[in-house]
């Protein structure tokens, strides 16, 4: 990896976690720099569009990894309901290990949409797309109908959603760990 690529890919990392933890409008371009150890120069010569266009690529970078994370456990476990447990799981314990300043990487800047330039907000609605057809794609091949996958997967998602910003607000991990006790009938899964 170039130096270049490397600075492009450090600025990523840290304006993704910033962004995580303050929204778009928290995350400054100072602190941005800061965190992503580069030159004010850098900012524009590897993201043109500035902060919008490296706020968008973290956003991708983020849906990326969590996209990564729930299809490996949506498609190597058997059964959908164990696999979402481990999911709940893993989102605890990374939630926990960041001090609950941490919950949905995607959600933050959706919280903050006022202050959001569109393409931003964009790329988080599509990270929670993306997610949500996942799901759909598991649930459907729990013999579910489309329309009853699709309305059951977003149920599933806000439930999430919710519990990670219930996680974060009362810094505990009970929110996710009972959505994870509840998940089956959340569900009602055919037999």
């Amino acid at each position: 990896m170039s130096k270049g690529e490397e600075t492009r890919r450090r600025m990523i990392a840290a304006a993704a976690e910033m962004l995580e933890r303050a929204g778009y409008a928290g995350a400054g371009i100072q602190e941005l720099l800061a965190a992503g150890q580069a030159p004010r120069g850098s900012l524009y010569f590897h993201f043109p569009g500035g902060k919008e266009e490296l706020a968008v690529a973290a956003l991708e970078s983020s849906a990326a990894e969590m996209t990564a994370l729930l299809r490996e456990h949506l498609r190597t476990e058997r059964a959908l309901v164990p696999a979402l447990r481990r999911v709940l799981t893993l989102l605890a314990d990374r939630s926990e290990a960041a001090r609950f300043e941490k919950g949905c990487p995607v959600s933050a800047v959706v919280l903050s949409s006022g202050a959001t330039p569109e393409s931003v907000r964009q790329a988080a609605s599509d990270a929670l797309r993306g997610w949500q057809d996942l799901l759909v794609e598991r649930l459907r091949a729990e013999s579910l109908s489309l329309s009853d996958a699709r309305r059951r997967s977003g149920l599933l998602l806000s439930t999430l959603e919710g519990a990670l910003l219930l996680a974060r607000a009362h810094r505990s991990r009970a929110p996710l760990e009972e959505l994870s006790k509840d998940v089956e009938r959340l569900l009602a899964l055919p037999d």
